[in-house]
């Protein structure tokens, strides 16, 4: 490792340094560990889990799309879709479904499921969680705004619902795969929007009990997935080499978010490092609006910072080549995903010439904000590509956000600073678009860049009303994006876990991981003498 890093302009210590227990590691994790009250509290877990985060409003189905921040949303609520391994629509609380007219759908309901307090799951239950959706408040949140398109919900029967829309969507099974259902009574009695984190679900696990950066969750008797471990608790580890720490010492069972240089000392403590490709991709956002003057503006500036950037050299080497760059905003599997575009060279001298044709032949500076953390080796790869567009005279200045507070600056259009790092969620890379285009999904949700040229391709995308037609669309976008590109483009997110050797059923789709199905593998028992 220490020879391929050496390629690299930009090499932290940190990395060289043996991993090994450090006291306030430990004594950060022995405060977790001992951090929640009440009999659920004394009960060992059989399965502890340390992840990067997990914010205060956790439990809010609403909010949330991307592991780790999801994990425990995805254990507690099941959603109306789900998405299989070649990125289709499958079943979850909706069994089937069918096309009524371009803006009307039916969804046949499962049967037989009730919520973790009780109350039966029925058509009547979308109706609600749809209503809350179209509200301000609903828009606001990152589930109704990502399901605008949705108007109401009428209810057939007990087990079927139509779905009303405002505009036409040939592609709807796939986007609900994001909509969570809460029990409808339960939630209306919840004092909103701080109360919204008790809301209950059908799925396989229930909140057991919270403390400061820890989460109990226990079996959902009601739950038609019915888990294979009972107990399982998460750990709040910000630390990436905590989160190792953890997993060396037997602490936690797995360690969500590690990094590919982790594969060693998780070996040597009984387990295995796993690569995850999510559904995201990574990139760096340019803002465009509300930043007078602006080089970002013109698009020979954006397409010359992508060029500057040896993003090659940083998948092979930070990432153990887990990952590619990408040609463009959309997952491998993903609907419209265009194989045959081919991502723009790595050329600094073509990105020198774009620069002076902008007018910028002695670069400018940039103010970048990112979250580091979350991602594997993100810390070390916005080091180097600071490095790189050095390079060409690009002068960025890094600084660092918690995640809760980027999502908002971004949202509210108050980012202060003309990159951040950003990516794309999901199956239908179009539904991003309302973020980074001159379409807005709601008042509280301002896009960061606006490109009135694009906007009549994405019209007639979104309005194609069969999937050949919208596919070729999509092709169309990004070879748009590509040469008219809104963001420094990265590559597929690829996460790195560690896994104990005896646990089995860790097999995540489409960024699901699935806790229900995680088990322990009975210890082997010792030979008669």
């Amino acid at each position: 490792m220490r020879s391929a890093l050496t390629k690299l302009a930009v090499l932290p210590r940190v990395l060289l340094l043996p991993v090994r227990l450090l006291p306030v590691g430990m004594l950060f994790l022995g405060l977790l560990l001992t951090g929640c009250s009440g009999d659920d509290a004394r009960e060992r877990p059989g399965l502890r889990i340390a992840v990067p985060n997990i914010p205060p409003a956790i439990g809010n189905p609403y909010q949330g799309v991307t592991v780790p921040t999801t994990l425990a949303l995805q254990a507690i609520f099941d959603t109306v879709t789900t998405v299989d391994a070649d990125g289709n629509p499958a079943p979850g609380l909706a069994t089937a479904w069918r096309q009524i007219g371009p803006r009307e759908w039916e969804f046949d309901l499962r049967a037989g499921v009730r919520f973790s307090n009780g109350e039966l799951f029925d058509a009547q239950a979308l109706v609600e969680s749809a209503q809350h959706m179209a509200s301000k408040r609903g828009r606001g949140e990152t589930i109704g705004s990502m399901l605008v398109q949705i108007e109401r919900v009428e209810v057939i029967n007990a087990q079927r619902a139509r779905v009303v829309l405002n505009e036409p969507d040939a592609l709807l099974p796939l986007h609900v795969s994001v909509w969570r259902i809460p029990a409808p009574r339960h939630w209306n009695s919840l004092k909103l929007p701080a109360g919204a984190r008790d809301a209950l679900g059908t799925g396989p696990y229930m909140v057991a009990a919270r403390g400061d950066g820890r989460l109990l969750l226990r079996e959902n008797p009601q739950a038609w997935r019915k888990p294979k471990i009972p107990l399982v608790e998460l750990l709040m580890i910000p630390d990436k080499t905590a989160r190792l720490q953890a997993f060396i010492s037997g602490a936690v069972d797995m360690a969500l978010v590690l990094s590919f240089d982790d594969r060693e000392a998780a070996e040597r403590a009984r387990g295995r490092l796993v690569p995850r490709l999510t559904s995201q991709v990574d990139f760096l956002g340019y803002r465009t609006i509300d930043n007078p003057g602006t080089p970002l503006a013109d698009p020979r500036v954006r397409r010359a910072l992508n060029m500057a950037v040896d993003r090659q050299l940083l998948t092979e080497y930070l990432l153990g080549d887990a990952t590619r760059p990408t040609s463009q905003l959309a997952t491998p599997g993903s609907f419209g995903f265009d194989p045959s575009l081919e991502v723009l060279p790595f050329d600094r001298p073509a990105a020198r010439r774009l620069l002076a044709e902008a007018g910028y032949p002695q670069g400018f500076a940039l103010t970048m904000v990112v979250t580091t953390g979350e991602v594997a080796g993100d810390t070390l790869y916005y080091q180097q590509i600071a490095a790189d567009l050095a390079t060409i005279g690009v002068r960025l200045e890094t600084r660092s956000r918690p995640p809760t507070r980027l999502l908002q600056e971004v949202f509210s259009g108050n980012i202060g600073a003309d990159m951040f790092s950003w990516n794309t969620r999901g199956t239908d890379p179009l539904m991003d678009f309302r973020h980074r285009s001159c379409l807005q999904a709601a008042e509280a949700r301002r896009p960061f860049h606006c490109d009135p040229q694009l906007t009549p391709l994405l019209l007639e995308a979104m309005n194609a009303g069969d999937e050949t037609t919208r596919r070729r669309h999509y092709a169309a976008i990004a070879a748009y994006e590509r040469e008219h590109p809104p963001g420094l483009f990265l590559w597929q997110r690829p996460d790195f876990d560690a896994i104990r050797v005896d646990l089995q059923g860790y097999a995540p789709v489409q960024d699901r991981l699935h806790l229900e199905q995680i088990s322990r593998l009975a210890p082997l028992t010792e030979p008669a003498p």
